[in-house]
């Protein structure tokens, strides 16, 4: 009796082992096939979610901005090339997000009035800016208007100088590129020029400067894309300065929307969030902090929505 007990003992605990087994299994591959089985649900989701936020929080006189960008496990969105002739050589655009989280990208581009990259972006990946991967149901793609944060338009004259197409230019009615005073009286001119010869149209649009003169103010410059051209929502895409002077003021941003691929740049790699230190000085720090949390698995990606 007392073996019939110790067998059926450990034929019962054998077969809770197997069952557990079996539950954790298949309730891990649930979860992997829920994440990576309708990668456009979950876009539609994320999307959902973003254009939900939009419309409760409707700022009177500024744009709903995200920040938004692809990094790798250490926190890089690209290679710190050791000098400017490395960068000439190999552009810093690197494609870290894999297919179904580079759609994503493309997604959220369309359901934004515009898009922000800082003049360093401009002049090393000269990017398109545009939505080529995500369509309407009714077929259209709709496209926001780049902007381009270039304060003594160096970066534009780089491309300019160098007979380089201005690709987002040329992929889209217009572009606007955010500068000071001084710089548009030196320069507008030869942009014009440059937009008679390219068949293209820069809007040119001065921007107050901050208060150490070195500058745009960025407060200011959201209210006026919203007064003068009625951006009522702008997602900011990079690099690294532009992404850290908005995180690094909370109230300038309403969500953000990060992708991070399974990979290392290490020691090489261009941080997308770097130091807001001053010589001997540190900037007090804001703790940016996200009331509504979600993370997401799009291919072998994961992506974090925070909102405010």
């Amino acid at each position: 009796m007392a073996k019939i007990l110790q067998i059926n003992y450990e034929t019962s605990f054998l077969l809770l082992f197997f069952i557990a087994f079996v539950s954790k299994t298949s309730a891990t591959l649930f979860m992997k096939n829920k994440s990576h089985s309708n990668p456009e649900r979950i876009i539609e989701e994320i999307i959902s979610r973003i254009n939900d936020q939009k419309q409760e929080v409707k700022h009177e006189s500024q744009p709903f901005v995200m920040v938004t960008y692809a990094q790798t496990l250490d926190g890089s969105i690209a290679i710190n090339y050791a000098n400017e002739e490395e960068k000439l050589k190999s552009s810093s655009n690197l494609i870290l997000s894999c297919p179904d989280a580079f759609r994503l990208t493309h997604a959220l581009r369309a359901n934004f009035d515009a898009i922000l990259v800082g003049g360093n972006t401009l002049s090393t990946d000269n990017p398109r800016l545009n939505n080529r991967l995500w369509k309407e149901k009714n077929g259209e793609c709709k496209q926001p208007v780049p902007i381009i944060l270039d304060t003594n338009l160096r970066h534009a004259m780089k491309l300019i100088n160098a007979n380089d197409q201005m690709r987002c230019a040329h992929s889209h009615d217009h572009v606007i590129i955010c500068c000071s005073k001084s710089a548009y009286k030196e320069y507008s001119h030869i942009i014009e020029e440059y937009c008679k010869r390219e068949n293209v149209k820069i809007k040119l649009h001065v921007c107050e400067s901050n208060k150490d003169g070195l500058g745009i103010d960025v407060e200011m410059m959201k209210l006026s894309l919203s007064e003068d051209f009625g951006i009522k929502s702008l997602m900011v895409e990079g690099g690294s300065r532009i992404i850290t002077s908005f995180v690094s003021t909370p109230d300038q941003i309403d969500c953000v929307c990060i992708t991070t691929c399974p990979r290392l740049i290490a020691c090489h790699g261009l941080k997308a969030l770097h130091s807001s230190q001053s010589g001997d000085e540190a900037v007090t720090p804001e703790m940016l902090e996200f009331v509504d949390c979600q993370w997401y698995t799009l291919g072998t990606d994961s992506i974090f929505l925070g909102i405010k």
